[in-house]
């Protein structure tokens, strides 16, 4: 059956090339590794929601007054962000190069905040830089961890911005546009499923290359004829670019899936602990 299985083919190893061949992909494995890895410090949005809850009608503005904490509303909205510490290190303000703000530039008023945490120990607070910016202080933010930020503000109609932006120290600065958070996230849905089959075939193609190099030079094997060689030297053959294969399908899924479809996670998270 072994005879059947592994057919006796002549191997000539060439330990130099060997050794030189591991030290080299060893090299260019920790560098890719430690290129696209998780990031150590990250943070992503999850989820933001905007509604305008109340307008004055204008062709009554003369008989309808809105009052709300002694002043006189246009149009009230709320926007909720939900946002989570998706790195693998526990992150203070002392983190960022740019805390965490909220501005909704414009003729706006923040009227007020509520800030609720998935995890006790973190801590979060908020302080008003003028009227239509806020500014976050986080501390203790684990990896996995959620925030939640709902606002309420006044505006006059809906012109205006509604930006997230924040720096860590490891990464570039994040301006998000909340209001095309929506619009933005559904294209990327689209480009990261489609770079599925080009992600995998250039990861296929690689290690079949690396493999027939190390097979055709490191153990002198003559691969001209494959009809020499038995189906199980062709399977420990093919059996590295296989697992390759899936793993990048299984990792580029599960980073689409967490990154695009967190707010399921959030919604679990949030209605435990009520509104």
């Amino acid at each position: 059956m072994t005879d059947t299985i592994f057919n006796q083919i002549d191997i000539a190893i060439d330990w130099g090339f060997i050794f030189g061949f591991i030290s080299v992909l060893s090299l260019a494995l920790t560098w890719l590794i430690r290129k696209f890895r998780d990031s150590s410090k990250e943070i992503s949005i999850k989820e933001v929601s905007i509604e305008t809850i109340l307008n004055k009608p204008n062709e009554l503005v003369n008989d309808i007054k809105v009052i709300l904490n002694g002043e006189e509303i246009e149009q009230l909205n709320k926007i909720e962000l939900y946002f989570q510490n998706s790195g693998s290190k526990t992150l203070n303000r002392t983190d960022y190069y740019i805390l965490p703000q909220i501005d909704l530039a414009g003729f706006t008023n923040i009227i007020s905040i509520n800030i609720s945490t998935s995890n006790d120990m973190t801590k979060c607070i908020s302080e008003k830089i003028n009227s239509s910016l806020l500014e976050l202080k986080i501390d203790h933010l684990e990896p996995k961890e959620y925030i939640r930020i709902e606002i309420l503000f006044e505006s006059i109609s809906d012109e205006y911005d509604s930006t997230f932006e924040f720096r860590l120290k490891e990464n570039k600065t994040v301006k998000q546009d909340l209001k095309e958070y929506r619009i933005d996230k559904h294209f990327g849905i689209s480009k990261d499923y489609n770079a599925f089959m080009m992600i995998t075939s250039l990861a296929g193609l690689v290690v079949f290359g690396l493999t027939y190099f190390l097979t055709r030079n490191g153990l002198g094997v003559d691969l001209t004829d494959p009809n020499n060689f038995s189906v199980g030297w062709k399977v420990l053959f093919f059996l590295p670019t296989i697992l390759t294969c899936l793993f990048v399908i299984y990792k580029w899924n599960k980073t689409i899936k967490d990154h695009h479809f967190g707010y399921k996670k959030v919604s679990k998270w949030y209605n435990t602990i009520g509104t």
